[in-house]
């Protein structure tokens, strides 16, 4: 995600084009982390990046959770569709005419139960949650905010309207809400992990990782090495005995960022985090790295990074907020090296899901109300021809179903923040808060996967089939979602409280 959804919620205050508020909104105003790069020639094999310039070179994972390629079964997910072009990937194609308000259903509470989260009997209060994680079989779900993280039973949350929460880790003194801000946390082996900004680093040391053991007792706090000018982190993702970790580099200014890092650090058996020579930082293809997640292709693991490119705010549209162009790198595990980028053009790429097959990425934006995708089956037998020496990564434009040139829109304005992707298999669907306007929103993603081709697109993928009122009253903005057993659950603030639409309660596409 981003540094926090404080740092968003205080960043949409600047968005008049967005959400309506003036500066002299109940919310902060804020600085927000974006960053890209201009996107160069088209290629279509893949070809090195040209040297990074002078100026550049990111809801928290667990590991191997992103997805797997089936490389032993190689007709997995095949269920029809026209082959295509082994050189050509299928492209989306937007509706005719463009958004209109009529081709999206109104958002409405039809199938939707809302309850409180209550710590100790009373409403809990306090900045917007981040890092939404349901373990389906623990059925409980794990989130953070302000300067704790919580739990709470994931079952039966279409019955009740109150629901008790548990803390799982108390950050303070390391994070104190004001100074220091949490922007990512996670539970991985017991340990719980906050990943934290610091404003004030003389009388706040950071930014850091804030670790608590299973117990609630502090751990060894990590902090980021003055020489790595690390300003403004965004996300940790567990995999293994390693933590990655990306950070914006937020500076401000005309600037607006400096180049993006991604930090792997080493796991010790008690949890505490340590750095590894033989894993210098990683610089970003473009600016403002975000969501980091894991992606097997048979027995490989990569990692993915999201980068969202530099934006401005003050834009006078959503459009020329966007500054630099977005993509997604591939990272080797193995090497720890960048090996290939797929540019999304200028489309503020923060936030994704890989569907459990591994076959496709879909891309949420924090400015634009579109969603993106990459074809990760296609994708895969490309990364297979790389040279491993290569001293820069390949850069695969023809790798994307739906960049910002042909992009799925999801509602019928230009403008919308999406905190996260899931997807839903069942339904062959995505569900996704949309921040601004308090909704959750379905979008049939049906697909066919051609092995060792690409996938194809069933009839009506990109359609909205529902938007679900995801705040009640006296709550605002969706910030946080996640998958349980039993349904989609959704985040909201102040105070905190929580949204459940059921599976039996989603729309189910079938077949024209």
């Amino acid at each position: 995600m981003m540094t926090g959804i404080k740092q968003v919620a205080d960043a949409v205050t600047g968005f008049f084009w967005l959400s309506g508020c003036g500066p002299d909104s109940e919310l902060e105003k804020d600085k927000v982390t974006d960053d890209g790069q201009p996107a160069g020639d088209p290629r279509d094999a893949g070809t090195p990046i040209p040297a990074k310039d002078a100026g550049h070179a990111k809801d928290a994972g667990t590991s191997f959770d992103a997805g797997v390629r089936d490389a032993e079964n190689p007709d997995a997910g095949k269920d029809g569709g026209l082959k295509p072009d082994e050189n050509e990937v299928v492209r989306y194609s937007p509706p005719d005419g463009g958004r209109s308000a009529t081709d999206f259903p109104a958002p409405d509470s039809q199938g939707v139960s809302y309850f409180s989260l209550m710590e100790e009997g009373s409403p809990t209060t306090g900045t917007f949650p981040i890092s939404l994680n349901c373990n389906p079989a623990q059925a409980s779900c794990y989130f953070g905010m302000g300067v704790k993280a919580y739990s709470f039973a994931s079952g039966n949350l279409a019955g009740g309207t109150r629901r008790a929460i548990s803390i799982e880790a108390d950050f303070s003194p390391d994070i104190d809400g004001q100074l220091s801000f949490m922007a990512a946390a996670v539970q991985s082996d017991g340990n719980g992990y906050a990943l934290y900004d610091s404003f004030d680093p003389v009388n706040r040391p950071g930014p850091g990782v804030a670790i608590r053991d299973s117990e609630g007792a502090s751990l060894t706090t990590y902090i980021f090495p003055v020489s790595e000018s690390v300003t403004t982190p965004n996300t940790l993702l567990p995999l293994g005995d390693q933590m990655w970790v990306s950070a914006s580099n937020y500076v401000g200014g005309e600037e607006l960022f400096g180049p993006g890092t991604i930090f792997v650090l080493d796991r010790n058996v008690d949890g505490t985090l340590m750095d590894d020579p033989a894993k210098p930082a990683l610089t970003t293809t473009q600016f403002n790295p975000q969501l980091l997640k894991a992606w097997r292709v048979g027995e490989k693991t990569y990692v993915l990074g999201i980068n969202t490119g530099k934006t401005d705010y003050m834009g006078a549209t959503p459009q020329e907020s966007v500054v630099t162009e977005s993509g997604l790198d591939v990272i080797d595990t193995e090497t720890y090296k960048i090996i290939a980028n797929i540019p999304l053009g200028l489309g503020a790429a923060n936030t994704f899901a890989v569907t459990p097959d591994g076959a496709a990425a879909f891309i949420g934006s924090q400015v634009l109300a579109n969603i993106y995708v990459v074809d990760l089956e296609r994708l895969a037998t490309k990364l297979e021809g790389l040279d491993p020496n290569a001293e820069e990564p390949a850069r695969f434009e023809d790798a994307t179903v739906a960049d910002v040139t042909n992009a799925i829109p999801i509602n019928a304005t230009d403008a919308a923040f999406i905190p996260a992707v899931l997807y839903h298999e069942e339904s062959e669907s995505l569900l996704f808060p949309s921040f601004n306007d308090g909704t959750l929103v379905q979008l049939y993603a049906g697909y066919n996967v051609l092995s060792g081709i690409g996938i194809t697109l069933k009839p009506g993928f990109g359609d909205v089939v529902a938007q679900y009122l995801c705040t009640s009253e006296g709550t605002m903005m969706c910030s946080a979602a996640d998958l349980t057993n039993e349904g989609v659950v959704a985040l909201t603030g102040m105070p905190a409280s929580g949204t459940f639409v059921a599976n039996e309660s989603l729309v189910q596409r079938t077949a024209d």
